[in-house]
């Protein structure tokens, strides 16, 4: 008779998985979300010709759970809307925002409005951007103005 044993621990990953695709199309990236689907996985984030893959680690879903639960411990306990959204892409914040106006389709003012609410925390400035002192939150506002 078999002697039961404890599992193997499985290692977790500390670090978030990230692989950058450069020259991708727009065209190209919607069609990979087609086909991916609304599955949850893979995280795709879409910028300038580079699509970036990203893997996130046990240790980032974590503090990610965590700070949401306080948030919106903090929002309930003050009576304050809060409103959590996850993964969304801008394109579908953008007509979640023209919904709620009462627009069937989004305009430019709702990609400007949603520009770096959602893009600030996805972005991250190279060594040689941070040396020059720029922020993301400048480069989020020249985004929004190559727009107008």
């Amino acid at each position: 008779m078999a002697t039961p044993s404890a599992a193997p621990q499985t290692a977790h990953r500390t670090e978030d998985q990230r692989v950058a695709l450069q020259d991708v199309s727009w065209a190209d990236f919607e069609l990979i979300l087609q086909i991916r689907g609304d599955h949850a996985g893979v995280r795709m984030t879409y910028l300038n010709g580079v699509l970036e893959l990203m893997s996130p680690s046990v240790d980032h879903e974590g503090v990610k759970k965590t700070l949401a639960r306080l948030l919106e411990a903090y929002a309930e306990e003050r009576g304050l809307p809060f409103n959590g959204f996850g993964s969304w892409t801008l394109k579908k914040a953008t007509r979640a925002r023209a919904l709620v106006a009462g627009r069937l389709s989004p305009s430019l003012d709702d990609v400007a409005a949603l520009a770096a609410p959602v893009l600030r925390h996805r972005m991250a400035l190279t060594f040689a951007a941070r040396a020059q002192g720029r922020t993301i939150a400048e480069l989020v506002n020249q985004l929004v103005a190559r727009l107008g």
